[in-house]
C-alpha cells in the first residue's frame, strides 16, 4: 500500500505504516503491529495512541488481548478540515490586530524626518497632522478616496479644517459627480479647486503639502501612507504644485471648467464637496 497520500495528509511516516498496516492486517495486537513496521513496542503504542485520537483507529478487547482496528480514512478529511478552520480563525485574529501592530512597529522603526502609516487610522492620522501643522494645504487627488470605509474619515477631515479657517487647494477631477453648486460649496470649505481632465490624473494616490511635510497617501482596502518632515522636501513639492496648476490655467479652454458636473447640488452646510 502507497503510504505517500497518508503522509500528505499529516501522518508522520511512522504514523502511515502503521494505519496502512492495520487496514490490510485489522484486527491485529500492538506486538504484531511492532513487528510489522519495525518499531518498538513502546513506539507501537504512542503511534497507535495517536491514531486513536485521530479517528483512524480504535482498541478493542478480545479474549483479554488488547487488539486494534482501522477505521475509516474519511476521519482525515474531518482533521484537515479541522485545521483549516485553526488557521482561519489565526488568520482572522492576525487581521484584526495587524494595523495597530504595524502602527507600532513602524513607530519605533522609523527614519529620522519619515513616518509610514497603514490602514483606515493610518489615514486617519495623516490626514488629522494635515490639519494640525498648517494653515494651508496644497494637494493633488482624484476621487478614489470615496472608496467604502474612507468617505467618512475624508468627509470628517474636510469639515474639521474648515472649522479651524485652513484653506486647501487642490489640483481636482473635473467629473460629472462633482456638486453643481461648487462655487457655493468650495467657498463655504474654504476650498479652492483647480480643475483639470479626469484622464489627467486617475491614480489612487493623494499628494500633499503643509508647512514643512509632504504626505503621500495611496487609498483602497488598506490605506498606505507616508509623511517626509522636511523643508526642502516640502518646498520643492510646492514649487512642483505651483507649476502643475500654472500650467493647467493656461489652457485657452480653462475659462469653460468645469464642463463634465452633473453631480447634485449639495447644501453648504453639510457640503459632501467631493473633494
Amino acid at each position: 500500500m502507497d503510504i505517500q497520500p497518508l503522509i500528505d495528509a499529516g501522518l508522520t511516516e511512522a504514523q502511515a505504516l502503521a494505519y496502512s498496516c492495520l487496514i490490510e492486517h485489522s484486527p491485529i495486537t500492538p506486538p504484531k503491529l511492532s513487528e510489522l513496521i519495525s518499531e518498538t513496542r513502546t513506539n507501537t503504542y504512542k503511534i497507535l495512541d495517536q491514531l486513536e485520537e485521530d479517528g483512524l483507529a480504535r482498541r478493542e478487547d478480545i479474549n483479554r488481548k488488547i487488539h486494534y482496528w482501522a477505521l475509516s480514512p474519511t476521519a482525515l478529511l474531518t482533521s484537515v478540515d479541522e485545521e483549516l478552520h485553526e488557521v482561519e480563525q489565526r488568520k482572522r485574529s492576525i487581521e484584526s490586530s495587524i494595523s495597530a501592530l504595524q502602527d507600532t512597529y513602524l513607530e519605533h522603526n522609523k527614519l529620522p524626518g519619515l513616518t509610514q502609516y497603514q490602514g483606515q487610522r493610518g489615514l486617519e492620522n495623516v490626514l488629522q497632522q494635515q490639519i494640525a501643522d498648517s494653515e494651508e494645504i496644497h494637494y493633488i487627488r482624484s476621487f478614489i478616496d470615496h472608496e467604502p470605509g474612507n468617505y467618512e474619515i475624508v468627509r470628517n477631515y474636510r469639515h474639521q479644517a474648515r472649522e479651524r479657517g485652513i484653506h486647501r487647494y487642490g489640483i481636482t477631477q473635473d467629473i460629472p459627480s462633482a456638486p453643481k453648486n461648487h462655487v457655493a460649496s468650495d467657498e463655504y470649505m474654504k476650498l479652492h479647486r483647480t480643475w483639470i481632465d479626469e484622464e489627467e490624473y486617475n491614480s489612487p494616490v493623494e499628494w500633499a503639502v503643509f508647512g514643512d511635510k509632504v504626505s503621500i497617501m495611496a487609498y483602497g482596502d488598506e490605506p498606505v501612507g507616508l509623511i517626509i518632515e522636511n523643508k526642502e522636501v516640502a518646498r520643492s513639492f510646492k514649487q512642483i504644485w505651483d507649476m502643475m496648476d500654472s500650467g493647467v490655467r493656461r489652457k485657452t479652454n480653462y475659462t469653460d471648467y468645469p464642463m463634465r458636473v452633473e453631480g447634485i447640488a449639495s447644501d453648504s452646510a453639510s457640503s459632501p464637496e467631493n473633494s
